[in-house]
């Protein structure tokens, strides 16, 4: 600036510079920043920066969306003092990888633990992060919660494990183990079994995993009939759904049950033996076994720890436990069929024994009345006939004649059963004889008769002689069945 003699100013002198670049500059970056600003506040996923060691320098207000805690309550900690036990290992070994070679990480997992406790599941996109002088200062990173995929990646698997178990088995105690032993490794419960409701009422545990013989002693007892408990109102489908430990799908469950028990009006929770929680179990699940609609039996899932059976296991749950109803069903229909087929061949067995001893009654009947008929027509031959002949010719008178023509006539009429078997010209024959007549007029050969009057078809030919002798049929070519019919016409 000029001035006069009498310090007045009278001129100004200086130079201009064009900033419009400049002012465009920090506008778009002035812009920028609220565009990263609003994607940063506005993003589902964390967006987050930690130093060299892993402690949090930045957290997007998405973090409490994800993990319930506000950005202000992680930022100066470690990373590692949010994260899920069996993760924390890999993942310092990942992050020194990242910090000290500069690499990158796309999609690395693992997992962390929530506010209220519970399982989250990150993906995490992780760069280096460096300062003017390129020296490496920390690490930048996005993470997307994976969790609901993780469930049902993991729910799809232990469905289709599952699906293997239950199609391949048709006996069901076997099935029931593996199947507690898959939903064990599901829920990453201490404890799970699987109790069945059998027709007396009872509900005693089929399979079980993790709980004590005392426990197991104590619990697998119960009766719809005679107790009163959480097992009891699932089996009987008595709940309401509006209760905050119900599911729509007749499920019980808690996840702190010191607490709840404490905090829940004895009206709501209905009668309870509370063994569960005596036993030190926080995290309870019950969910149905259904067959068409009916509940035939419930799972059983216990943990030490609170927050173990969220909402989504349980409801994954109810889904295998309508797959196994209708195995269990098939496999009792298959069990009845074989017990129905196993008492129809047991029944048949005895029928054929019965058979076999009435048979062997009978044909003991027809041998011992064919003896009886050669034993009295025997008699009457060689007992009675030459007796009857001696009086007949010991000089009788024409009454005492009479008489022994009765007699006799009587006689006849005695044997005259017999008589189909026997005629009086087989008389002359032997015991023997008569029994071997009596079949050769009934047809048999000599091989049957044999077997018949065990005996030789030897001797049998020697009979035959015999009778055909006699007979007076040495001679002849008679046949001597044809021949004995014919004595009886």
């Amino acid at each position: 600036m000029d001035f006069n003699e009498s310090n007045e100013p009278t001129g100004l002198i200086g130079t201009v510079h064009d900033i419009t670049e400049q002012r465009q500059a920090e506008a778009v970056l002035k812009e920028s920043e609220a565009k990263y600003k609003n994607i940063v506040n506005n993003s589902n996923d964390i967006i987050a920066t930690a130093d060299k060691s892993g402690n949090w320098t930045f957290l997007s207000p998405s973090v409490k969306k994800i993990l319930g805690y506000y950005p202000a309550e992680m930022v100066g900690r470690s990373a590692f003092d949010f994260m899920f036990s069996e993760d924390i290992v890999s993942t310092q070994k990942a992050h020194e990888t990242v910090v000290k070679e500069g690499r990158y990480f796309w999609k690395y997992e693992n997992r962390w633990i929530s506010k209220d406790s519970r399982i989250i599941t990150l993906a995490w996109n992780v760069v280096v992060f460096k300062d003017e002088e390129d020296n490496i200062i920390g690490t930048q990173a996005v993470g997307r919660d994976i969790t609901d995929l993780k469930q049902a990646e993991e729910a799809l698997r232990t469905s289709n494990r599952l699906l293997e178990i239950l199609a391949g088995k048709d006996d069901i105690i076997p099935m029931l183990r593996e199947s507690v032993s898959e939903l064990k490794n599901f829920t990453g419960c201490a404890a799970v079994g699987i109790r069945l409701l059998d027709a007396e009422g009872n509900i005693p545990y089929q399979a079980y995993d993790g709980f004590s013989h005392v426990f197991y002693e104590l619990e697998s007892p119960l009766s719809i009939k005679s107790d009163k408990c959480m097992c009891i109102n699932v089996i009987k489908g008595t709940f309401d759904s509006k209760l905050p430990f119900y599911t729509e799908g007749g499920s019980f469950y808690m996840n702190g049950t010191t607490k709840c028990l404490a905090s829940v009006f004895q009206e709501e929770k209905g009668e309870t033996r509370n063994t569960c929680n005596e036993a030190g179990y926080e995290s309870v699940a019950l969910v149905p076994i259904r067959v068409n609609g009916q509940i035939v039996g419930l799972f059983h899932v216990a943990d030490p720890k609170e927050n173990m059976v969220p909402l989504h296991m349980v409801e994954v749950l109810e889904g295998f436990g309508r797959q196994l109803g209708s195995v269990i069903l098939r496999i009792q229909a298959q069990e009845a069929l074989k017990n129905q087929e196993k008492d129809l061949r047991r029944k048949s067995k005895r029928i054929e024994e019965i058979n076999t001893a009435l048979n062997v009654m009978l044909k003991k009947r027809d041998e011992d009345k064919l003896l009886i008929e050669e034993k009295v027509l025997f008699n009457v031959k060689e007992l009675i006939e030459p007796l009857i002949e001696n009086l007949q010719n010991s000089g009788l008178d024409e009454n005492q004649t009479g008489y022994v023509n009765i007699l006799e006539s009587f006689l006849s009429d005695i044997v005259s059963p017999f008589s189909q078997t026997l005629h009086t010209k087989f008389l002359g024959l032997t015991l023997s004889e008569i029994r071997v007549a009596n079949l050769i007029k009934e047809g048999k050969t000599t091989k049957e008769i044999a077997g018949l009057l065990n005996s030789t078809p030897r001797a049998i030919g020697f009979h035959r002689q015999n009778i055909r002798k006699k007979l007076g049929l040495s001679n002849r070519k008679a046949n001597l069945g044809s021949h004995l019919l014919s004595l009886l016409r």
